[in-house]
């Protein structure tokens, strides 16, 4: 290869004189720049690009749809699973009369309901 061709960017094409003020230079910039954008949007949709074009935007919208939906989910189900295993061990005593008792053990996972206590420690 002996040269090179590259395509120049809008804005380098377009003269911009020294006494132009600082705002319009920065106008004629964000301008130049927002049409390199739009061009290169429609480029997307272009016929020979348009069906890859669209198959990506599905690739990716169901990506980022199930990613959010895991993330949404599983916190809940990790809740839940929690939850069931927590139940699972749980011990339920009701109505229980208990009297003069050393409680020296946990009590860890006993639900005690309506029940009379009298003189434990």
């Amino acid at each position: 290869v002996t040269t090179i061709k590259t395509v120049k960017q809008i804005d380098e094409l377009v003269d911009i004189g020294i006494d132009t003020p600082v705002w319009q230079r920065y106008r004629l910039k964000i301008m130049s720049l927002s049409q390199q954008i739009r061009n290169n949007i429609l480029a997307c949709f272009s016929p020979e690009y348009k069906r890859t074009t669209f198959m990506l935007m599905a690739v990716w919208f169901s990506m980022s749809f199930s990613y959010y939906g895991l993330t949404v989910w599983f916190p809940d189900m990790i809740k839940y699973i929690q939850k069931q295993e927590y139940e699972s061990r749980t011990k339920t005593f009701t109505k229980e009369r208990v009297e003069h008792v050393t409680f020296n053990f946990t009590l860890e996972n006993q639900v005690h309901r309506e029940g009379h206590y009298f003189n434990d420690k």
